[in-house]
């Protein structure tokens, strides 16, 4: 989604301490896709516009090969059919993704309707004409596969001071703080107290070593075994802990900030 940067500076492995609306959406739906989900939902009021659409005049104004963004507009269908992966938008102003859209829902008094064929008779109207912007080399490239970072658990600091100081926040060390407030599947401080353990127990060696890998068997340990043994407890149900998703977990991981801990 984001290429052509300033000073030819490359995506592939890019951080920021300032990044920008579109950016951090753009890296948010990379790593639902490194762990394995098939469908992404979006509400078009906590969306950056720039990163879901670029209209007509803007397209005209700033050309493709030029502009960082390629706006998912121009990627959910490929993301479809290459990748296998659904998207459901909510929206009520970004009109252009009726032109990819399989099914249209519409919202009148509280009561859903289909109106998939109105949709249809809207786009092939001259009046309402609108197009998916162009991208950069005049093709969009086909899904071939998404990233699959590697954790180094010898970065991990098992043995530093550790603390969840609430439900978004976690102290790891002295002066590292892990910022959660984008994780909003998050719901309860004991969640965010596994996903600390679940850190720890990762350090401490657990099977595969991709990402993904890792927050599966993670995952999947704490469905098997239940919270505290897996974490080391010694009693079979702990009340401080309760079961996070594996999306969760790697959310947290990746924005702990350890010099080579991901490649």
């Amino acid at each position: 989604f984001i290429n052509n940067l300033p000073f030819g500076r490359s995506t592939s492995n890019f951080t920021s301490r300032d990044a920008s609306g579109s950016t951090s959406q753009a890296a948010n739906v990379m790593e639902a896709l490194e762990i394995g989900s098939r469908a992404l939902i979006f509400d078009e009021d906590t969306c950056a516009t720039n990163f879901m659409i670029r209209d007509a005049k803007m397209a005209a104004l700033v050309h493709a090969d030029s502009e960082p963004i390629t706006p998912f507009i121009s990627r959910v269908r490929s993301l479809y059919t290459d990748g296998g992966v659904s998207s459901v938008l909510v929206v009520g102003g970004a009109g252009d993704y009726l032109n990819v859209g399989d099914t249209v829902l519409k919202m009148a008094s509280y009561a859903c309707h289909d109106v998939t064929a109105e949709a249809r008779a809207v786009i092939t109207n001259p009046q309402f004409a609108s197009q998916v912007p162009p991208v950069a080399g005049g093709s969009i490239p086909a899904w071939t596969g998404f990233p699959s970072r590697t954790v180094n658990r010898s970065v991990f600091r098992p043995d530093w001071k550790t603390a969840v100081r609430s439900t978004e926040k976690i102290s790891y060390g002295d002066d590292i703080e892990v910022q959660l407030f984008g994780l909003e599947q998050l719901v309860a401080k004991e969640q965010t107290n596994a996903i600390l353990a679940a850190m720890h127990l990762i350090a401490r060696g657990s099977p595969g070593s991709t990402l993904k890998d890792i927050c599966e068997a993670v995952e999947v340990e704490f469905t098997r075994r239940g919270l505290a043994p897996t974490l080391g407890g010694e009693a079979s149900f702990d009340g401080n802990l309760a079961q996070p998703r594996k999306f969760e977990i790697a959310g947290a991981i990746s924005r702990l900030r350890l010099a080579g801990l991901l490649g």
